[in-house]
């Protein structure tokens, strides 16, 4: 379903609502064929089950189309969605291999091999282009996959923690361009060139120096939620630390919190 609507929307191009459509009924297949979001994990608390009935069937709809969407608005530069992808496919199979779930490491390794012949065609300047169709796709597998039994205890995604460190940069992007849209009165819904990347470019970094750097990052929160999940308490706090400034010293930097004094009138973003 989503390899399809991606082909449609390349091909044609597809509206919001009709994206969104395809997307929630690919989910509700997913939660159907039993993948849902059953606990919550409250950082330092432990994994708190959810009472609520009809709870975790719109978690895991706002999961599955969330990180779809997540690594579909990465795909703005050469490179990009698929740099940051392998990190978190690569992360979930580490994962998995130290938790002897072994067909999960297949996927995995499937989904990372492809990604590794794909990205010299990919990497600015691109010759090959991901499309909708491709940025979808592996949006909507990484969106998934957590709700496998790769975690020692339970479930990634019914711990939640985990995969969201992982893919913290764009559910990041995600989030500040949604509350960005809203605070200036745009369409949420409405593509613009002011998601970090172009603010990177405005900046005077190259595309591929652009590329390189959110990859980085990227992998660094990849990392830490590998670590997150094997170190003691204490150091999750520090893990939490460094996750928090990290992206506050990027949001800083692009300019979406202004520490300065801000003249009357002049919005934070």
């Amino acid at each position: 379903i989503i390899f399809l609507l991606g082909i449609y929307d390349d091909i044609k191009g597809a509206n919001v609502f009709l994206k969104f459509f395809f997307q929630i009924m690919a989910a509700v297949i997913i939660y159907g064929a039993g993948f849902k979001i059953a606990e919550i994990s409250i950082p330092f608390a432990g994994t708190k089950t959810i009472g609520f009935h009809l709870l975790p069937f719109l978690l895991t709809i706002l999961w599955v189309v969330g990180i779809t969407n997540a690594v579909n608005i990465m795909d703005g530069l050469d490179g990009l969605a698929v740099g940051i992808a392998f990190f978190a496919t690569l992360s979930l199979g580490v994962l998995a291999l130290l938790s002897s779930q072994y067909h999960i490491v297949i996927i995995t390794a499937v989904l990372s091999g492809a990604m590794i012949g794909f990205y010299p065609f990919n990497f600015p300047r691109a010759r090959v282009y991901l499309g909708d169709s491709g940025s979808m796709v592996i949006g909507f597998i990484l969106a998934v996959l957590p709700m496998t039994k790769i975690h020692r205890k339970a479930s990634l995604a019914l711990a939640l923690m985990i995969p969201i460190i992982i893919l913290f940069l764009p559910i990041l992007e995600t989030l500040v361009t949604i509350i960005r849209r809203i605070y200036k009165g745009q369409n949420i819904f409405i593509r613009d060139t002011d998601h970090f990347h172009y603010r990177f470019l405005r900046k005077g970094f190259s595309e591929t120096k652009t590329t390189v750097f959110l990859i980085l990052v990227s992998f660094l929160f990849s990392l830490a939620g590998i670590l997150f999940e094997f170190v003691q308490v204490k150091l999750r706090l520090l893990l939490f630390i460094g996750i928090f400034l990290m992206s506050l010293f990027l949001l800083i930097y692009l300019g979406y919190i202004n520490l300065k004094p801000k003249k009357r009138g002049q919005p934070p973003f």
